[in-house]
């Protein structure tokens, strides 16, 4: 099995971390939303470590896999 050229272990690098700091900011920010529209403070720290957890399933779905043919 011939190993991956560095550029593409890079590329996987920037998407492992461009996933993980998406699914806090944007699960963050509508928590954030969500708290101030309803005068509350518990939407936000549900947000962070939900959109955490939902990038990390994210992220081991899609590098768990084998890869496929060239």
């Amino acid at each position: 099995m011939a190993e991956e050229p560095p550029r593409a272990r890079a590329d996987d690098g920037w998407g492992v971390l461009s996933t993980l700091l998406t699914g806090v900011f944007m699960w963050g920010g509508l928590g954030w939303l969500a708290d101030w529209l309803l005068g509350t403070t518990v939407f936000l720290p549900v947000g962070l470590v939900g959109g955490a957890g939902l990038a990390i399933f994210t992220i081991y779905a899609r590098y768990s896999r084998p890869p496929g043919p060239p």
